[in-house]
């Protein structure tokens, strides 16, 4: 029995296509956790509800800083906020971090951040203290922030893990 030349093409197209979208994938896979170097890159930022953050985090070891992009949408506009990197394993006093209270490593934020607003930011990093491409930082974004009601309130944004480039 002879095949029929037009299913015999169509199969053979849809072979191509799978191909080439695996192929596609998995460049981009690589080209987003490998750097130039050849060392691993790990970023991962998980936010709590109803916060915001880009797993798009670019951490440099020479210069121990972090930009990442968070945001905020509880629906209330803060008035004032800083933005803050925790350490892992940083002591905490009636569960806020003790490095916001006292005001270490803050990233301000003129005018404040409103409910829908997604900003850049960049945090001093005091977390790991190696200064070698791929070291990792663990820890979470924490916001100190005030609203037409008052302040200062406090709240973790997000986890976060990075590998320095």
């Amino acid at each position: 029995m002879a095949k029929d030349p037009k299913k015999s093409s169509s199969i053979l197209k849809w072979e191509v296509a799978a191909v080439a979208v695996i192929i596609i994938a998995g460049l981009i896979y690589l080209l987003l956790i490998w750097t130039p170097s050849g060392a691993p890159i790990s970023t991962m930022c998980l936010p709590q509800t109803g916060y915001q953050c880009s797993s798009s985090i670019i951490y440099h070891y020479s210069t121990g800083n972090a930009t990442l992009l968070v945001g905020q949408t509880t629906g209330i506009n803060w008035t004032s906020a800083s933005i803050y990197f925790v350490p892992q394993g940083t002591q905490n006093i009636n569960g806020t971090p003790i490095t916001i209270i006292q005001g270490e490593s803050e990233n301000v934020i003129m005018g404040g951040l409103n409910s829908g607003q997604t900003i850049s930011v960049t945090l001093a990093i005091s977390s790991p203290t190696s200064t070698q491409p791929g070291a990792e930082a663990v820890g979470s974004i924490w916001a100190k922030y005030s609203t037409s009601a008052g302040g200062p309130y406090y709240t973790q944004m997000a986890t976060i893990k990075m590998g320095a480039i």
